[in-house]
């Protein structure tokens, strides 16, 4: 081919480091006269070794299908590495206009840049490359130009680059941008990190045709930085929507980047007007980030929340949260005006476990006003239902271990509130020492067996700071003088042997001491009429101790049946256990830890100055008692359903369990009350417990007499749990010729796609049952039943429910909570709704899948007893 012919091509040039677009749209004439040769290029750039006889040369294309290749040394003063380049069908150098043309799968290659197309032109007088793609036999434009340099691909349609400061014109690019992709008619490329576009759009969906893309007039774009856009509208199937944006900004950077938050707007009918949200995030380090938002209402009520997480990789990771809330509702001066503080408090803190054996920090902090999940105006507690939370649990703990060393020091602090009754109860600090359990005479090698052998000698060391106290008095002066502060020494002793081959014989015996800094007085007072308490500081000690042994044994029964049949045998285990303990009474005299009080009779009445010592005061009453219980244990050991013929074990009864004991130091009702304890699966998925209480004692006129007769039922729980899903009631095996399965999806032998729909239920029964015989009070009982459950009619579509209940002693319905959730590749839908009662709302929500753009939503929402209309 030695007559080329460039149709309708823009060339752009660019000289001096300056832009300076050329349109040519004339057809590009070399010289006809062509000979073979070898050739030599007179020029600092380019050198051959063979003289140049004739204008212009081109290489043998006589093999089409193998790339001709060259490499072109750097000259002086001009390029500064090796220009390398190849191409299918043809290489041509015109030294009259100081051009190489390529052509068919050309490639150039550059330092660290490498750009492929169709057609390429080298003007080696300018440092410039240009380069287009080639059109088929069907009138399609195919190898369209590919830049790529370092870790940069851009796709465009035609492209002018200078080799020399990497500058370039291009015209229709389509490049990645971080995380979402970037179009434009028309790039002015400066540099590696700065690009202006002319007709831009940008969108995080990667299909050739996005569902959606924001369309600005003008883009700088600066790769692993960020993207800057004037006046942009957004598209959805390129439909342009009412969404404008004055100004667009976008980070691509790979790494945290500081910016602003962007907050939701909307109102409520009790606090007015309100952005929700407003802050800043921080990336302070990669160790560490800070994100502060803030609530503002027109009527007053306020909100700040900061947000922490910090992470050091093999060390330890963690997150800090404080939420504080001044929530005004109603109007000032009328009856519905009120004002609430409400705060949170979390901290998490985890460390690895590698990072130090012998040392571990952990935390999991929770604290919160009372009110502060019922008052809660953020959406993620709403649909999270945290309003049913009755408690709040926190503690902190460093564990220190040592190699040679058998003691382990925790030192600790925790908290639980009840959030209901507003009561908290606190250790602040709690420090323990144990030391590991030492067996003295047991051998250095080899097992231990016999009484001494097995002796084991156990101590341990309990000190707290003790607080009690309701919410309002929290770090004010009366936390403070609520506080019990104790330590409490045990020391443990025991072994045990096997007796007559076939019994497990353990015995041991406890020695506690209890120290103090405040004891307690009592004294009646006549003129208030009642008992009063008064605190007395000073160091007090007390001491117990006690004695206890066990004796048990397993017993097997085997059941045998028919070989070949389904069930092949039935084994009972029945594990009979006799328990022996004593200890004395510390509220006799002799041990002097009792002190008397005299009450409006002038009866004395004994009371121990130890009650509010952090682990209590001594046990009253002498107490010698025989423990007995048997657990029993049904297993069967049935056929597979599968061919192979082997059988495998299935549990019949997983527990049935009796108990009880007597006391032989008590005066009066040494029987205890029969405690019966059983758990089975009736079916795949069918859960059972229950657990009845029985009185051995007659009860005249709510009384109880001390006289035996038929146990009688006191108390009964029962709790049923069902649970299946889409593979409970078995899967069909698929037959050879059905097909494979790829994904979630399962494909027949023509090529259509079967679902099987995932989906599961759950029922859960409850059962409560009090005969209240010692009491006026009327038999009680309650049983309701729950359920919960979720379907996918597809990966892209779920629906669920939860919270669905009914309490058949009330004959009330409380309505599930409702979830539907449409997956599409750039959008998710979520609807949730509760339809009525107390937490009766709604939240629909169409959000962006991607991280950069989920600010980009609709969503509207009513939140309980609120009445939210959002813009």
């Amino acid at each position: 081919m030695h007559n080329k012919l460039l149709d309708k091509t823009f060339l752009i040039c660019i000289s001096g480091g300056l832009f300076s677009p050329i349109a040519l749209a004339q057809e590009l004439k070399r010289d006809t006269t062509h000979t073979r040769g070898v050739a030599e290029v007179q020029s600092d750039e380019i050198r051959q070794s063979a003289p140049l006889p004739y204008d212009t040369i081109r290489v043998d294309s006589t093999r089409a299908d193998r790339p001709k290749m060259d490499t072109l040394k750097p000259g002086r003063g001009r390029l500064e590495a090796e220009v390398k380049y190849t191409a299918v069908d043809s290489i041509d150098y015109n030294l009259s206009e100081g051009k190489t043309y390529l052509v068919n799968q050309a490639s150039i290659t550059y330092k660290d840049m490498n750009l492929k197309a169709g057609h390429i032109i080298i003007d080696w007088a300018r440092n410039m490359v240009y380069a287009y793609g080639m059109t088929d036999t069907t009138g399609n434009t195919v190898q369209k130009p590919v830049l790529t340099q370092g870790e940069e691909v851009i796709h465009v349609d035609t492209i002018a680059y200078n080799i020399q400061t990497k500058k370039s014109v291009i015209q229709a690019i389509r490049t990645q941008a971080q995380q979402g992709i970037l179009y434009g008619d028309l790039v002015k490329r400066f540099s590696d990190s700065l690009y202006y576009i002319r007709s831009g759009k940008y969108t995080t969906d990667t299909a050739l045709v996005p569902d959606y893309y924001i369309s600005a007039q003008r883009i700088k774009y600066m790769p692993g930085d960020k993207l800057i856009t004037g006046p942009a509208q957004m598209y959805i199937h390129q439909t342009p929507t009412p969404l404008v944006l004055p100004f667009g900004y976008f980070p691509t950077s790979s790494s945290k980047r500081s910016g602003v938050i962007i907050p939701q707007w909307g109102s409520e009918s009790d606090s007015g007007f309100f952005l929700q949200g407003l802050g800043y995030y921080l990336a302070l380090s990669d160790y560490i980030d800070l994100e502060a938002r803030f609530d503002i209402h027109s009527k007053g009520s306020y909100g700040m929340r900061v947000n922490s997480n910090y992470k050091l990789r093999y060390r330890f990771d963690g997150n800090l949260y404080f939420d504080y809330r001044n929530d005004i509702s109603g109007t000032r001066g009328l009856k519905d005006y009120s004002r609430a503080l409400d705060y949170e408090f979390k901290w998490t803190h985890n460390q690895d476990e590698k990072a130090n054996p012998n040392f571990r920090v952990s935390a999991s902090v929770d604290l919160s006003s009372s009110r502060y999940f019922k008052d809660s105006r953020l959406l993620e507690d709403v649909l999270s239902r945290r309003d049913l939370i009755n408690n709040n649990q926190s503690t902190i703990s460093l564990t220190k271990t040592f190699d040679n060393f058998p003691f382990r020091i925790n030192l600790g602090i925790e908290h639980s509130q009840n959030l209901n009754t507003k009561h908290i109860d606190m250790t602040l600090p709690s420090l323990s020492i144990d030391m590991d359990r030492r067996y003295p005479f047991a051998p250095k090698v080899g097992s231990r067996k016999g009484i001494l052998r097995n002796l084991s000698i156990g101590y341990a060391l309990r000190a707290e700071n003790k607080l009690s106290l309701g919410d309002s008095s929290f770090f004010h002066k009366e936390m403070f003088d609520s506080a019990q502060v104790g330590a409490q020494h045990s020391l443990e002793i025991s072994t045990s042997a096997e007796l007559l081959h076939y019994l497990s014989w353990t015995v041991g015996g406890h020695y506690t001491e209890n120290w103090g800094i405040e004891t307690t007085n009592k004294f009646y007072n006549p003129k208030k009429d009642k008992v009063e308490e008064q605190r007395e500081r000073g160091v007090a000690s007390f001491r117990t101790f006690g004695f206890q042994t066990n004796l048990s044994t397993t017993v097997y029964g085997i059941k045998e049946f028919k070989k070949g049949g389904f069930i092949q045998a039935i084994r009972h285990s029945m594990t009979p256990t006799v328990s022996f303990s004593y200890h004395p009474d510390f509220w006799s005299d002799f041990w002097g830890y009792t002190r008397f009080y005299r009450d409006r009779k002038g009866k004395r009445q004994p009371y121990t100055p130890f009650e509010n010592f952090p682990y209590g005061g001594p046990d009253r009453g002498m107490s010698g008692s025989i423990g007995f219980g048997l657990d029993n244990n049904l297993e069967a050991k049935v056929r597979s359903k599968t061919d192979t013929g082997e059988y495998k074990k299935v549990s019949l009864l997983e527990r049935l369990n009796f108990s009880s004991s007597y006391d032989l130091a008590a005066d009066s009702f040494p029987l205890g009350n029969i405690s019966v304890s059983a758990a089975t699966t009736l079916l795949k998925g069918l859960n059972l417990t229950f657990d009845p209480v029985f009185n051995p004692y007659k009860v005249v006129d709510c009384e109880k007499i001390d006289r035996l007769t038929t146990p009688w039922l006191e108390s009964f729980v029962l709790n049923m749990d069902y649970s299946m899903d889409n593979t409970t009631f078995g899967k069909k095996e698929r037959d050879a010729d059905e097909g494979t399965e790829e994904g979630v999806f399962t494909y027949d032998s023509e090529g259509y796609a079967h679902y099987a729909i995932p989906w599961n239920l759950g029922v859960h029964y409850s059962f409560n049952y009090n005969s209240n015989r010692t009491s006026r009070t009327k038999t009680t009982h309650t049983h309701t039943l729950n359920f919960d459950g979720n379907i996918e009619f597809s990966p892209f579509w779920k629906v669920g429910f939860s919270y669905g209940a009914y309490d058949f002693s009330k004959n009330e319905f409380t309505p599930p909570s409702l979830h539907f959730e449409r997956q599409l590749r750039s959008f998710t839908i979520d609807f949730n709704w509760t339809p009525s009662g107390p937490q009766a709302s709604y939240y629909f929500l169409i959000r962006l899948n991607s991280d950069i753009l989920k600010d980009l939503k609709y969503d509207r929402r009513r939140f309980p007893e609120r009445n939210n209309t959002p813009f």
